[in-house]
């Protein structure tokens, strides 16, 4: 049996795309590292013991996951708090950059099986710019001009405005957020032209509305996370983590199967693997007022790929989680498919980086995006892995 070694990478959340890719290829050897020591996966002796190991992995990488989410949330709060206080265009810049950032690793939960209501809230979409802020037509609209209707506007306040007369009537959440920093779309722009200085008490009317709504939109989603996190701790009595993890043993894998299934259907631009499984009545989902949109496809790929190499890499470029994954179990069943599937996420983390390393300062300004043209290669390359994590599943009989 194939045995795979894991190269410490150093850097960002862009680590992640750049392991499991190395991993996938079978790549051995710590070049990259700097000299470190490569960590070795554990290697099943049979296909039952691969599975049991498959299991916990995935209820690690999803911990590891949402602490990274919620580390991201925090800075991104902390940004939001410095614009607020000093509204420059440089703070404005760093808030939109943080709030990227902080996006990224929530982006890799979305292939992960979806439970509870938290999940859903706090990536509400779509929502109605005019519910919340003036609009293009509108100066007075939404609730943060209207301090007579809404004269509070804490987190507990913007929690229960959430869906008052209608569904799209959101005032928290990752897209929420996007949109105060960023402003709504309007005519051909292809993204949100806000102003730092809306966040300007001195030349702006209701800029300190705005900046203490968009503060308790952070607190609301940090306290989202948390809860999040909480479901998915080791060792906590009935939480999901443990629920799941009592589950029998194709049940549990089943649920995996069924996220990531889940998660193709949302993407209507995706190769869908047969019989795939469809979200009713869900829109789909991606970053529109900044324009960025285009990237988030490019870390749910990181998504798959952990679940994929059963492995996961923090924040700081460390390894946070090292078992067995999707390939891990092909090995146990088919060398055929396990090599399919390797050399599928390596297309698809090759075509992710070529977008990552468009990140920048850039990717918040006005004009052309970078590496957009690649987008369409990565949702082929996506596509074909799809189909054989869908073919794996029938391997296992799941």
């Amino acid at each position: 049996m194939k045995v795979h070694y894991i190269p410490v990478f150093l850097g960002l959340f862009v680590t992640a795309l750049g392991l499991v890719s190395s991993r996938l290829s079978g790549e051995e050897g710590n070049a990259a590292s700097g000299g470190e020591q490569a960590l070795k996966a554990p290697e099943p002796k049979d296909l039952d013991q691969a599975k049991r190991m498959a299991v916990k992995t995935y209820a690690q990488i999803v911990e590891a996951t949402y602490m990274s989410a919620l580390v991201g949330a925090i800075e991104l709060r902390k940004k939001i708090k410095i614009l607020v206080a000093e509204p420059t265009a440089d703070n404005h810049v760093a808030a939109k950059l943080s709030w990227i950032q902080a996006r990224l690793p929530y982006l890799q939960t979305e292939p992960l099986f979806s439970y509870g209501s938290q999940a859903a809230v706090m990536d509400s979409w779509p929502i109605r710019p005019g519910y919340i802020d003036y609009v293009d037509g509108n100066p007075e609209s939404g609730i943060i001009c209207d301090p007579d209707e809404f004269p509070d506007l804490s987190p507990d306040s913007l929690v229960g405005f959430n869906g008052r007369g209608g569904n799209r009537n959101i005032a928290t959440g990752y897209y929420v957020i996007e949109f105060l920093l960023w402003g709504e779309i309007t005519g051909s722009i292809t993204r949100g032209k806000r102003a730092h200085i809306d966040y300007d008490i001195d030349k702006t009317k209701y800029a300190d509305r705005r900046g203490a709504f968009l503060v308790s939109c952070g607190d609301v989603l940090i306290r989202q996370l948390a809860e999040q996190l909480a479901e998915w701790k080791a060792d906590i009595p009935e939480n999901y983590r443990t629920r799941f993890e009592k589950l029998p043993t194709d049940v549990a894998l089943g649920k995996i199967f069924t996220g990531i299934a889940l998660f193709a259907g949302r993407h209507p631009d995706l190769r869908k693997p047969e019989g795939a499984k469809v979200a009713e009545g869900e829109p789909d989902r991606q970053a529109t007022f900044s324009g960025l949109g285009y990237i988030d496809l490019a870390h749910n790929v990181a998504g798959i790929a952990n679940i994929a190499a059963g492995a996961y890499v923090g924040l700081n470029g460390k390894v946070k989680v090292l078992g067995v994954g999707l390939i891990g179990l092909a090995e146990q069943v088919s060398p055929v498919r396990s090599e399919r599937l390797r050399a599928y996420m390596n297309a698809s983390t090759r075509s992710a980086r070529g977008i990552n390393n468009s990140f920048g300062r850039d990717m918040v300004k006005d004009g052309d995006l970078p590496g957009r043209k690649n987008s369409k290669i990565l949702t082929n390359a996506l596509g074909y892995l799809l189909k054989e994590v869908n073919k794996l599943a029938f391997d296992l009989e799941i």
